[in-house]
């Protein structure tokens, strides 16, 4: 899941907080899904449009319709 440190380094470099972080493979295992909750401002939007030019990023989604409770690890099953 190396992808994954690409992606958080460009909010790291943007001085952008990343308030939780889900990284898990998909399918085959070639792939990875990222869920990131981010709060929203001005410069999300710019954080995007970069997260979209990144080669190895197939798409970008915005979502509202996810509970923040999956980013908290006493709620995870295991």
């Amino acid at each position: 899941m190396q992808e994954s440190c690409h992606v958080t380094g460009l909010f790291s470099r943007r001085v952008y907080n990343l308030e939780g972080i889900l990284c898990g493979r998909i399918g085959d295992g070639s792939r990875s899904r990222m869920l990131l909750m981010v709060n929203e401002d001005r410069r999300l939007a710019q954080l995007i449009k970069e997260l979209e030019k990144l080669h190895d990023v197939l798409s970008v989604k915005l979502r509202h319709d996810l509970d923040e409770s999956i980013f908290d690890p006493e709620k995870m099953e295991m």
